[in-house]
């Protein structure tokens, strides 16, 4: 190899070496829901030749929009990406007999051949025809091979017709240096001055990177729970070391950022950001929800125990819960706890009765058989963070304080001082039935519709019973709903009423109702109540 060679290869690979130690340190890490991280890096980077460089796989995925580089000192004289050719000295390796010979010119050899009578050797010095001034390159497979015995004469070999080679010394060659060319993705941003060092910062949205929440709801006392919100975060893109690293929960708005930005789109356009990394259109924020094994959640109200938790704030819109100091390699994923927290809980009995319905003409007196109840339990967010939405895992300790599994459901997003509920389960033990009746009935009311034209009605009077049995060996709230459609009259019971605001003609107006009453262990309590509804008559 040549001088000049020498110093042309050095100063192409120049760059790359100073870019291996001389790399942005990440900052911060926001992540969000649907598998887009925004990254901040910065430092002080080494730019000897007035420029720096990053290359390959350092070169973020970036989307379209989001891609910033800031110099403090506004010394920015160019941004350019390009693919840059690059020379490297690699070895080659022998793979055959042929090769072997080659690359071991003038030395001795023993040559076991393939012989059907017998088992023919020939033993002599390498002796391939090159001039060793002009250094030509050994041509690594040749046709014929020729050895020379000790009493002077020649044998010339067929590659075909070698078994099996020895060599008497140990200074065998198995390799040479080739020189490849490579094609290297390039950013890189050359600065008005030149001076040996220049703060920088980048910055830039991309996808690959995840985070699903799971909560985990320990039932400890009737009006008491233990919330734990554990973080399950998936790493598709880039290593992550980082001090501080965001949760975000919301729904943010990255509008244009569907595809890569014009800068990297060069360098990474045979990278597909489909497949393993879903792409959701802006603003579909979707929630996988998939729960997680064990957990214990400890601690009080507001206090977390959580060696990676370093709090939660609002920005905006959105909110973040940080995690400190946390390292997780690319293809990796983890678990983290977020918060321990200890709220209050209160058990609700609700069941959804049939609504009825205006399409009744002769006859509108029915039963309806036992209804569902579901168990669910309202959760008070008394604390200082707000929780996002998320798979709950329900359990509860026996008397041997073992873990039974309750259930599984949503919990949805929660802000402070609000509250949610969470089903737990269908109860078995806890009846609600109901029948109507009609017990009036005026006929042929001339209504108008907004068609101009006049139409017959009958208006019935209906009165509704519904029976409510607690089997259980506790006391119970009860909430029955409704959705009825006529005009409510009157109940035995205290109901709740919020009339629908109504965008197309009708007659009756439609009103979600109510009924919160609690039940004695074993207490069963009837509920009656009355409304109107007009029947076209037909």
């Amino acid at each position: 190899m040549t001088k000049n060679t020498l110093k042309i290869i050095f100063i192409s690979l120049l760059p790359l070496v100073l870019n291996a130690q001389n790399y942005l340190k990440t900052e911060s890490v926001s992540i969000f829901k649907n598998s887009s991280a925004f990254f901040i890096k910065s430092g002080e980077v080494k730019t000897p030749l007035g420029h720096w460089q990053i290359t390959k796989e350092e070169i973020p995925q970036a989307l379209n929009g989001t891609l910033w580089f800031l110099s403090p000192s506004g010394q920015f004289k160019s941004i350019r990406s390009f693919v840059d050719t690059t020379k490297k000295q690699e070895p080659a390796y022998a793979s055959t007999f042929t090769e072997l010979l080659s690359l071991n010119n003038g030395k001795k050899v023993r040559i076991y051949l393939n012989d059907k009578e017998a088992n023919t050797t020939i033993e002599g010095t390498i002796k391939i025809p090159i001039d060793l001034k002009k250094k030509e390159k050994i041509k690594l497979n040749l046709p014929m091979y020729p050895i020379q015995t000790d009493d002077g004469r020649t044998h010339v070999i067929a590659p075909g017709l070698i078994k099996r080679l020895e060599f008497p010394g140990t200074d065998i060659a198995y390799s040479r240096d080739e020189e490849t060319k490579k094609l290297v993705p390039t950013i890189r941003i050359n600065f008005k001055n030149k001076a040996a060092q220049q703060n920088l910062q980048m910055m830039y949205l991309q996808k690959g990177l995840s985070w699903k929440p799971d909560y985990l709801i320990e039932l400890v006392e009737e009006n008491k729970a233990k919330l734990g919100l554990r973080a399950t975060i998936v790493n598709d893109i880039e290593d992550v070391n980082v001090k501080k690293l965001n949760l975000v929960a919301g729904v943010p708005n990255f509008k244009y950022a569907t595809s890569l930005s014009p800068l990297v789109n060069l360098i990474h356009k045979n990278i597909s950001l489909s497949g393993a990394i879903a792409l959701d259109n802006v603003g579909n924020f979707r929630n996988d929800f998939v729960g997680y094994g064990g957990f214990t959640a400890t601690g009080n109200n507001n206090n977390n125990n959580n060696n990676n938790f370093g709090g939660a704030s609002a920005v905006e819109d959105l909110y973040y819960y940080t995690l400190e100091d946390i390292i997780l390699k690319k293809g990796e994923r983890g678990f983290f706890d977020v918060l321990n927290l200890e709220v209050p809980i209160e058990h609700i009995y609700v069941t959804h009765l049939k609504a009825n319905s205006a399409s009744y003409v002769n006859n509108y007196s029915y039963n309806e058989p036992k209804n569902p109840v579901d168990h669910t339990i309202k959760l008070k967010n008394n604390s200082k963070y707000t929780w996002t939405a998320g798979s709950a895992m329900v359990v509860k300790r026996d008397k041997n304080e073992k873990i039974q599994p309750i259930s599984q459901d949503i919990l949805m997003y929660t802000s402070q001082n609000d509250d949610i509920s969470v089903k737990l389960t269908e109860a078995p033990d806890v009846g609600v039935t109901y029948s109507e009746t009609e017990i009036k009935r005026d006929p042929q009311k001339t209504l108008k519709h907004n068609d101009g034209k006049s139409y017959y009605y009958d208006l019935i009077t209906v009165k509704s019973e519904m029976k409510v049995q607690n089997f259980k060996k506790k006391d119970i709230r009860m909430d029955i709903k409704r959705t009825i459609t006529g005009q409510l009259v009157e109940s035995s019971e205290k109901w709740q009423k919020a009339e629908r605001v109504l965008t197309y003609f009708s007659v009756n107006p439609v009103t979600d109702v109510c009924w919160e009453t609690t039940l004695k262990a074993g207490e069963e309590k009837k509920i009656t109540y009355q409304y109107q509804i007009y029947v076209r008559r037909y």
